[in-house]
């Protein structure tokens, strides 16, 4: 892991938010600014901070698209990378170093009225971070940047000149009000959480999959259907889980799955963290059933 104590100035934490959107410019990617920098930018002053890092979020349903862009230059490095370093089924993100500046790039998932952000620790552990304001009101767009929003960033930060600036700006006080603290679960170390057991891998797995595929290719699911879903699989057995999927597989046509499984092809690959065993087979008839029938699925459990 990079030093989590070096510390890096506003400008070259701005240059290297600059040099990461250039990356990302010619896509669909949206990265958010979660750096408390937002209002420095939009006042356009300087801060006399110095930052761990330069900390950007990303929907979980982007995050290999992200990380294939980040593959193709120089500063991607995949023992910085959860997938070569976590195994519970969960996409922590990863983290890449540009000009001295580190940033970490953390994937989240929506879920009802609150998000899931996942983060992998500069000293090697894993956890996650709900956030329980409200849905439109944590991320939002200003001017060209998207971010946190200045509510989220007023509730929870100790920078006297941000708050200042924050005021200065304008701010909707209601919202700051309704904003709950975070709540950090499922702390664990990399030994613990590569110790879990199969079913949970393919509980986080298929969830993960569940929410991608959702967000991808089915906008007629409710947020809360998935999350009623997802609820339900937190609580059954491998065994209710294999019988899902066989009343899934059922209804597909084999031609259908073998088009999809071809398509889903890039996952088999080890630079993304699975291995060439039957598991990996068995996530990507996972992957191929999601995609065609995810309705299919959810109306299963």
């Amino acid at each position: 892991m990079e030093d989590s104590n070096k510390k890096t100035s506003y400008k070259d934490i701005l240059n290297a938010y600059s040099n990461t959107m250039n990356i990302t410019k010619f896509s669909d990617l949206k990265l958010y600014l979660e750096t408390e920098l937002l209002p420095y930018m939009l006042s356009n002053e300087e801060s006399n901070l110095e930052y761990n890092s330069l900390d950007l979020l990303v929907d979980l349903k982007d995050i290999d698209t992200l990380r294939e862009k980040m593959q193709t230059t120089p500063f991607y490095k995949d023992y910085l990378d959860s997938k070569y370093n976590v195994k519970d089924g969960n996409d922590y993100g990863f983290s890449f170093d540009i000009d001295g500046t580190n940033i970490n790039v953390n994937p989240f998932r929506r879920g009802g009225k609150s998000h899931i952000v996942f983060y992998m620790d500069p000293n090697g552990g894993v956890h996650t971070k709900e956030v329980t304001s409200k849905t439109p009101d944590w991320l939002k767009e200003y001017n060209d940047i998207s971010s946190v929003s200045l509510e989220y960033i007023m509730k929870n930060t100790k920078d006297a000149d941000a708050m200042r600036l924050i005021d200065r700006i304008g701010y909707d006080r209601n919202v700051v009000e309704e904003i709950k603290p975070d709540k950090i679960t499922n702390k664990r170390s990399i030994e613990e959480v590569n110790s879990v057991s199969s079913n949970e891998v393919m509980k986080n797995s298929l969830i993960n999959f569940l929410y991608k595929a959702k967000m991808n290719n089915n906008k007629n699911i409710s947020d809360e259907k998935l999350e009623e879903a997802v609820e339900k699989l937190h609580n059954q057995s491998y065994e209710e889980i294999n019988e899902h999927l066989d009343k899934a597989k059922n209804t597909l046509d084999r031609d259908k799955v073998a088009k999809v499984l071809k398509k889903a092809s890039p996952y088999n690959n080890n630079k993304f963290g699975l291995t060439n065993t039957k598991t990996t087979s068995y996530i990507l008839i996972i992957i191929g059933i999601i995609i065609c029938l995810l309705a299919v699925f959810i109306k299963a459990i």
